[in-house]
């Protein structure tokens, strides 16, 4: 996965003022932070370009998975609420033709003006065109057809995540949450999974079940996107690969049912020679797979990865 040539141009812009040390110190504080799990900071313009480098990127990859696992979803309208730059809202322009209109909700005035810029270089008219909001989540907010919640949650207490559920319950048709592929962030989907539930919400993705989340500690549900790393990307991490993999948790719910799948991989794909196997998540239980060349379903089972539907 990479950025669109468009919003990589617009972000090389961003960086182009700072030395590569600036951006480098820059981005070593922000992966300190967010290990963390602290809440970001973008004070400097150093930090914002640094950000745009080295995270936009990971998190650009990680919603657009997600978002193409939710593609029984057509919104009209999206509320993509802690926008930062506007990535998800760059991911869902993608992939949802559907989509006529976009607010974008980000309490950092400096950050809401870089994400105008990036907009400004889009091809898409959806992105030029959208609403830019700076104000915090307890403001009262936009309705939509679909509310992205994109590494939020963790900035808040419980009680606000709660309230915040609330009101976007009350004004959008789904919701689509994204965390951090960590316990953590495993925990706070799984109670926001309780709440919708409770709420008899439907799940859209990526439980394939209803039932109580098999996954066991130390084992926590989570899943990679590859991230294609540019020259300046592996400086400031000090990276030797060409790649690196973002690790994410997510959940999305409606309020309408859609079709889901008989089950969901969640973990490493082995392929050998004859067989696949994989572990299923499925009837709330997780069930070893082992797919030889002698099923039908062998050529599915070769072209399948971690996190995909299955059936």
């Amino acid at each position: 996965m990479r950025l669109p040539d468009s919003l990589q141009e617009a972000i090389e812009r961003e960086c182009a003022p700072f030395s590569h040390e600036a951006l480098r110190d820059a981005s070593q504080q922000l992966s300190a932070r967010y290990q963390e799990s602290a809440p970001s900071r973008f004070q400097s313009p150093a930090a914002r370009a640094a950000y745009l480098t080295v995270r936009m990127p990971a998190t650009y990859a990680a919603i657009h998975a997600v978002l193409n696992e939710c593609q029984a979803l057509s919104p009209t309208s999206l509320l993509d609420l802690g926008a930062g730059p506007g990535t998800g809202s760059w991911a869902a322009a993608a992939l949802f033709p559907t989509l006529e209109s976009i607010n974008l909700i980000e309490q950092s005035h400096p950050m809401v003006e870089v994400g105008r810029r990036l907009a400004s270089a889009s091809a898409s008219a959806l992105l030029r065109d959208a609403s830019w909001h700076c104000q915090s989540l307890q403001d009262p907010l936009p309705s939509a057809d679909l509310a992205l919640l994109s590494y939020v949650i963790a900035e808040l207490s419980s009680a606000q995540t709660i309230e915040l559920l609330e009101r976007l319950w009350s004004q959008t048709n789904a919701i689509i949450v994204i965390e951090p592929g960590t316990p953590a962030g495993h925990q706070r989907i799984l109670q926001i999974r309780d709440w919708a539930l409770a709420k008899n919400g439907h799940l859209i993705a990526p439980c394939p079940h209803c039932f109580a989340c098999p996954m066991q500690t130390p084992d926590w549900c989570h899943f990679p996107a590859r991230v294609e790393r540019t020259r300046m990307h592996k400086y400031l991490k000090s990276g030797t690969l060409g790649y690196e993999d973002e690790k994410f948790s997510y959940l999305a719910f409606g309020k309408t049912s859609v079709k889901i799948p008989f089950g969901r991989i969640v973990g490493p794909v082995k392929k050998r020679s004859g067989f696949v196997q994989f572990p299923l998540c499925t009837q709330g239980k997780l069930i070893p797979q082992s797919i030889t060349r002698s099923q039908e379903t062998y050529r599915l089972a070769r072209d399948a990865d971690w996190g995909d539907a299955w059936m």
